[in-house]
């Protein structure tokens, strides 16, 4: 009985165990291919994900993905129980590798190895020298554990071509990184002109050195013509994409003994040339342009331990914007100078000072100077102490420019005049699908005069007085553009030949730029004298789409009355404006103090409409004025000759004078004109000669221009005005 139950007993044990064991090996698949993935993610493909289709004792099968189109279609990884349960392979077969990134001789994100890698039907890109591109490779290759590292030899066809060209590949890895590779690239007949072959080795110092000796002559694929020669710290390169682009780089010896660079690239097609190098339409056309690169004492080390100073200049001239004229120019220099592992540039007193012009935009910049970091992102000041604009007083400018320009680069510009009278702020953002801009003129007080010296040329009267401040926004893609603009005008005023505005206070606000419109609002206006000193009226005007603005006057107040406008149209493009001032019935007496006759009685009543157009020459009345509605009477105390009556203009001033103690009118009118206002009387001083008739026409002197006392302009307006000077973008 009791050896039964010891019986029963062990059966027991055995058959948990046994259960054990094959829930362990059951397992087993998906704990490795956990432990696999990880390995491949430390490589560097944060993405990998690994599968094992079939488990053995000595192997297993499955395939593996890096990341979009990468991975192997198979891997069969062989070992022994032994090295399965410490991590060692007994060999690895990968079968369809795919990379994308190209190979290139700097990788060392390699792992090590302790068995031999068999790697058939690689699909694999090959990076090409100094950054022209890349090929396709397919290669078998085999990689064996050497006693520090390991050893690879690949052969294959680069993808040149409908036949290829055979290359021959291998690499040496010792410690953490590569320490020697070569290649062979052996033309086939009938087969792309591509033949060469090339080495590195990495010295004791942890430099490098080698060979390469490389020609390729009318190839396809867009690739260049090519020439790369390199032996014992000397070397030539040739790059030349027939009427593309050519490059010219040489490395040798100088007179002194030292080793001195020069290398000249020309463009002759801007946008082939950047599409040879897989990179976005830059937007221009025409050129050349030519970037030349010089250094002496440069190192024979690859890479140099120290980098020399490198001069750097560009020229470009006969450039076209988009599809605008090719009379566009540019010319830089500088010094790119190597610290803590980066190129930085600045400007080289012993070069030429850099200029830009683009005659379309009328733009000049003399002195032109770029400073910064050498890379990608950029990150550049741009400063120029001889600016010139369209409109604008000769200014200095100072921008950064930061970005990639294929993906999104942003302009950041301050231009001051040069006697600090005008600023102007603004940034220009680009991005593959099109850009944005914002520009700002900072609020600047004008005297009369300051806007001709100030913005030269621009469509301003000289006598524009008050403070005036703008901001400009524009967006655009590859298929509409279009903006804003906003421009505050405060206790703004100008004079022309007939016309005085002051008090002047708003906010123009236009909607769009493309096709100019603007939403309906109002300005404030303190005095609007266009022969008749009306005040305290207002603006509204609107300007739709259609290119016709629409003008809604405001009442102003002249002689203690409302004076109304009629609501008027005007089209852009036209000369000239015309306007009806109409005046109800007022007073004699307050029209006469309106005109500055405050010493006179009057009894009587006028009312009339004036005729006022205003062109480029000024503002001029029209037929029409004043009409007094019935007879009435006229006193000016007698004494000194009337401070009103112009003295030159008017005869017998004192017989005129004697008159006035006492005229009764029939008829009295009131004209605006070019000379000062006309007052036209027909009547006679019953005291005088009998009463006898005595019609006269007096030109009076001009009224002074007075404007209403009060706190500015109210509600709307005013709150427009506080809401631009608050916005900070």
């Amino acid at each position: 009985m009791r050896a039964s139950k010891r019986k029963e007993k062990v059966l027991l044990v055995s058959g948990l165990l046994a259960l054990g064991l094959l829930a362990i090996w059951l397992s087993l698949p998906s704990l490795l291919a956990t432990r696999w993935t990880s390995q491949l993610r430390a490589l560097g493909f944060p993405q990998a994900e690994l599968a094992i289709d079939d488990f053995g004792l000595t192997q297993a099968t499955g395939a593996f993905s890096l990341g979009q189109e990468d991975g192997a279609d198979r891997f069969i990884a062989r070992y022994t129980p032994a090295g399965l349960w410490s991590g060692r392979f007994a060999g690895l077969e990968v079968q369809g590798l795919r990379l994308s990134r190209p190979l290139t001789v700097s990788m060392t994100d390699l792992p090590g190895l302790t068995a031999p890698v068999q790697i058939t039907q690689a699909r694999l890109t090959l990076a090409l020298p100094v950054g022209i591109g890349s090929v396709p490779l397919l290669m078998d290759a085999a990689i064996s554990p050497t006693e520090d590292g390991w050893h690879a030899e690949g052969q294959g066809t680069l993808t040149v071509g409908s036949t290829g060209v055979p290359a021959r590949i291998t690499a040496d890895w010792r410690g953490d990184g590569l320490s020697a590779a070569g290649f062979s690239f052996t033309p086939i007949p009938g087969g792309p002109r591509l033949g060469g072959h090339g080495s590195i080795r990495r010295l004791a110092n942890g430099g490098w050195t080698g060979e390469l000796d490389v020609t390729g002559k009318a190839l396809p694929q867009g690739l260049p013509d090519m020439m790369l020669r390199w032996k014992a710290g000397q070397g030539h390169a040739l790059l030349e994409w027939p009427g593309i682009a050519r490059l010219d780089a040489l490395l040798d010896p100088d007179e002194t003994g030292g080793q001195r660079l020069a290398a000249t690239l020309r463009v002759d097609d801007v946008p082939g040339f950047a599409a040879r190098l897989s990179r976005p339409d830059p937007g221009l056309t025409g050129g050349p342009a030519t970037l030349t690169l010089s250094a002496r004492n440069v190192s024979t080390d690859l890479p140099p331990r120290d980098w020399p100073d490198i001069a750097v200049s560009i020229e470009a001239r006969s450039l076209g914007i988009g599809q605008g004229p090719r009379d566009n120019a540019l010319s830089l220099s500088g010094t790119a100078r190597r610290i803590d592992g980066e190129w930085w540039l600045s400007p080289a007193a012993d070069q030429p000072p850099g200029s830009l012009t683009i005659p379309t935009l009328g733009l000049s910049a003399k002195g032109l100077a770029l400073t910064g970091r050498l890379a990608w992102p950029l990150d550049l000041e741009v400063r120029s102490p001889h600016l010139r604009l369209p409109w604008l007083a000769p200014a200095t400018l100072a921008a950064t420019l930061r970005g990639d320009p294929a993906e999104d680069l942003r302009l950041e510009w301050n231009i001051v005049t040069g006697n600090g009278g005008a600023s102007l702020t603004g940034a220009v953002e680009l991005n593959g699908a099109g850009g944005r801009a914002v520009a700002k003129l900072a609020p600047i007080r004008l005297g009369e005069g300051d806007a001709a010296d100030l913005f030269p040329g621009a469509p301003l009267p000289h006598t524009l007085t008050g403070t005036i401040a703008a901001r400009l926004t524009a967006a655009w893609n590859s298929e509409k553009a279009d903006g804003t603009a906003d421009i505050l005008l405060e206790e703004a005023g100008l004079r022309l030949p007939g016309l005085h505005l002051a008090g002047i206070n708003g906010v123009l606000r236009f909607d769009r730029l493309s096709p100019l419109s603007m939403p309906q609002q109002t300005m404030a206006i303190g005095l609007f004298d266009p022969g008749i000193a009306l005040t305290a009226g207002g603006l509204g005007l609107s300007l739709p789409a259609d290119g016709v603005l629409r003008l809604a006057p405001e009442p102003f107040r002249w002689a203690g009355q409302n004076v109304t406008l009629p609501h008027s149209t005007f089209r852009l493009g036209n000369d000239h404006l015309d306007l009806r001032l109409d005046i109800p019935a007022t007073p004699v007496a307050d029209v006469l103090a309106a005109l500055g006759i405050v010493d006179a009685q009057a009894e009587g009543t006028v009312i009339g409409s004036v005729p006022i157009r205003i062109d480029a020459a000024g503002a001029h009345a029209g037929a029409g004025g004043l009409q007094a509605v019935g007879p009435g009477r006229l006193s000016v105390p007698a004494g000194p000759l009337p401070s009103w009556l112009d003295p030159v203009r008017n005869d017998s001033l004192a017989l005129v004078s004697r008159a006035l103690s006492d005229y009764r009118f029939r008829s009295l009118g009131i004209i605006f004109a070019a000379d000062g206002p006309h007052l036209t009387l027909d009547g006679a001083n019953p005291s005088l000669y009998g009463g006898y008739a005595m019609p006269m026409n007096l030109i009076l002197m001009p009224p002074p221009k007075t404007l209403p006392a009060g706190g500015g302009p109210s509600g709307m307006v005013a709150a427009d005005m506080a809401a631009f000077k608050a916005r900070k973008d």
